[in-house]
């Protein structure tokens, strides 16, 4: 589509397809665009291994402070959302926040190896289609025990969301879930009202007083 729209500019563009059903694979993905940019294709390859082994150290990592955050006492509430929406210091990271200041214990459900959650994801919803929604759907699964309430945070225009938190709320029982669907007119005081009312009914249900 940017290449259509700019077609007259004469701009050159480098896409990075990754199509496993069609001859794609990721690696060989990033070995074209590599190549693309100017560099030879064993470098490229190196690049791209080096790239993928660092990923999955800092996955690990965050799995492993996860569940050291896991084991602080007080409420524990499940975020759950894309990464870049949870990483967004706009969008995501505002909602942690609030629920730090409550004195919640916010976990994410995507500080969990993606093979893993994929796995997990397979078990509660064999006809999960998209990759990173059976990330999420697979990291709710995994956390949902280890936690008193769930929050699923969505952009507004995304599609697959709207289909995978309502298999959330219809499949998890006895868990409180809220869910937060953010646009560009969202304002952190009506989340922030709906973020404390959600913990006071999680309170209320563990007899805490309100």
């Amino acid at each position: 589509q940017a290449r259509n729209i700019f077609r007259d500019s004469g701009q050159r563009f480098i896409t990075c397809n990754i199509d496993v059903q069609h001859g794609s694979p990721e690696a060989l993905a990033y070995e074209r665009l590599g190549t693309e940019l100017g560099f030879g294709a064993r470098e490229s390859r190196r690049a791209w291994r080096e790239a993928s082994r660092a990923l999955e150290q800092r996955q690990k990592a965050e799995e492993r402070a996860q569940k050291e955050r896991a084991r602080q006492p007080g409420m524990k509430v499940l975020v759950a959302g894309h990464s870049y929406i949870l990483s967004d210091p706009y969008l995501g990271k505002p909602i942690l926040d609030i629920l730090e200041k409550a004195g919640a214990v916010s976990l994410r459900a995507d500080a969990l190896e993606p093979g893993t959650a994929r796995k997990a994801c397979a078990g509660f919803s064999p006809t999960c289609r998209w990759i990173v929604s059976e990330e999420i759907v697979g990291g709710v699964y995994l956390w949902k025990e280890k936690v008193d309430g769930i929050i699923l945070v969505s952009a507004f225009p995304c599609g697959p969301d709207s289909m995978t938190n309502e298999l959330l709320i219809r499949r998890i029982r006895g868990i409180p879930i809220l869910t937060l669907v953010l646009d560009t007119q969202s304002g952190m005081a009506g989340i922030e009202t709906r973020l404390e009312s959600f913990l006071d009914i999680i309170r209320f249900q563990k007899g805490e007083t309100v």
